[in-house]
């Protein structure tokens, strides 16, 4: 985490736009990736536990922000085959539950 807004929500950034998805896709790592986001998403669960456990139960913190850095991330990146196949599937696979606007 990157730090709290002014409720005390975790934040978090995501420097997407510096890791070439292009080339993960290109040498067969989908699978690593998705895991790699996987595992982000439950850091970020067991970190909103922790501060939970020292909250009063009748306020629990039940959001966090989660800020997608695209300095770098290009056209070729968008457009790469099976590019929106992977960011469909880090969307939708598992972490429905962050997709609220």
């Amino acid at each position: 985490m990157n730090g709290f807004d002014k409720d005390g929500c975790p934040v978090a950034v995501i420097p997407y736009g510096k890791w070439d998805v292009r080339k993960a896709i290109a040498d067969g790592k989908k699978d690593i990736y998705l895991r790699y986001f996987d595992q982000m998403c439950e850091r970020a669960l067991d970190i909103l536990k922790n501060i939970n456990k020292n909250r009063p139960a009748e306020d629990p913190l039940s959001q966090l922000f989660v800020i997608w850095d695209l300095d770098g991330f290009s056209l070729r990146q968008i457009t790469a085959k099976g590019s929106n196949k992977l960011h469909f599937d880090i969307q939708s696979n598992g972490y429905p539950i962050f997709l609220a606007i």
